[in-house]
Order: structure tokens, then sequence, then C-alpha cells
């Protein structure tokens, strides 16, 4: 049993390592305690009461919101290895990465080693993750001026986005953030972070912002 148990460990070590930091990206809400890689021993029961309220949103720029017993934070994070190193302004943490999914993550902070689930999409990002296809460009104080070419913004459940507008075609990785009424759409293509605000969405249209003179782009669902 030692030698399976050290062999699990190795095995998720190298697992850990061969993942990048878009394995990474999106809203991580606690599930259970990671019993085999905690060092602090006990009541499991008693451990998942004091993690019950961690959570984890890594987005795509670079920046992350994490919460704990009803104490929140953000800031910026980096990944270097195994290592997730999260600066909120004032201090450094550092979190271990021991294994990912597309829907599970586990982590290890100081002690304590806990699995956490993928928040599945909701609200205006479930109504985001669609194919869009480009239809009308408002500018301010003009009408809207229809576009019919093969234009498409195509964001996907995943967290992956592909956009062809125009000349202007690209792929990267999406979120969506909500802070303080002001709603954007974030995204990093290649290592270079960009935001859209976003105008309005329902199921069957979306505007957004996708120039500095504050043209609206109109966008419908096939």
């Amino acid at each position: 049993m030692k030698h399976l148990l050290s062999f699990l460990l190795l095995f998720c070590t190298f697992n850990a390592l061969g993942q990048t930091i878009g394995d990474i990206y999106g809203e991580w809400k606690f599930e259970s305690v990671a019993e085999v890689y905690t060092d602090k021993k006990g009541d499991v029961n008693k451990l998942s009461s004091f993690m019950d309220k961690l959570f984890f949103h890594f987005y795509p720029d670079g920046t992350y919101e994490a919460g704990l017993m009803g104490m929140a934070e953000a800031g910026k994070f980096v990944m270097e290895g195994d290592k997730i190193i999260t600066n909120n302004g004032t201090s450094k943490s550092e979190v271990t990465l021991i294994a990912a999914t597309p829907e599970k993550l586990t982590l290890k902070i100081r002690s304590l080693a806990a699995n956490l689930t993928k928040v599945p999409l909701a609200g205006d990002k479930l109504l985001l993750a669609k194919n869009w296809k480009l239809t009308g460009i408002r500018t301010p104080g003009d009408d809207i001026r229809e576009i019919n070419d093969k234009s498409t913004l195509v964001f996907n459940a995943n967290g992956t986005y592909s956009v062809a507008l125009g000349a202007t075609k690209e792929a990267g990785r999406w979120d969506y953030g909500d802070a303080e009424g002001k709603k954007t759409v974030i995204l990093n293509a290649g290592g270079r972070s960009k935001y859209w605000p976003l105008v309005s969405v329902d199921s069957k249209q979306l505007v957004l912002v996708l120039s500095s003179n504050g043209q609206e782009f109109i966008f419908t669902a096939p």
C-alpha cells in the first residue's frame, strides 16, 4: 500500500506539472477535502466546514478573486510550474496545483488540500456562450449600419473563443466580469489581454463595444 500511495503521489505531481495556465481559468468552488494530500489530519467534517466557502476565480488576464470563511480578496496571479502565486497588492501567497481536469481542480493551500469543481455558466455568461454573427454597427449619434458579411464571434462554454471580424482573426481564452455594474468580456489571445464592454445580451442579440470610439457591434444568434 505504501508503494502504491507513493506511485499515486508521483503520478499526480507529473500530471500537475503537465498542466498549463489555461487549465485553471474559470470559477471554482469547494467540493471536498483532498485527504490524501492534507498534512493537517483530523475530522473530515470539521475540515469541510472550515473550507466550505472556499472559491477561486482565475481570469485570463492574470487577475483573480478568492474567498474563504466569508473573507474575500482579489489581485493578480502567475503560474510557475505547479505553483500558483497570488498577489493581493499587500502580500503574496502560494497555492500548489496537484491535479486539473476540465471540471475539477485539486489545490493545496498550506497544510490543507481541497477538490474544487467548476461553477456552471449562469446569467449573462451563459447567454454569451454561443455562436454570434455580426449584423450591425452603431456609431454614437448615428443610425445602425447593417453588416452582411461572414464576420463571426464564438464564445465556447469551455472558456475558449474565436473571432473573425473582417481581416481580424484570432482565438484564445475568455471570461466575464461584472464589477461595480461594469459588465466586461475579458479576453486573452497569445498572452495579450483585452476588454470588451458588454452593452447588452439576451438569447438572440449581443451588443459589445469593440473600439475606442465607442462603436457598438451588434451580433445576432443564428
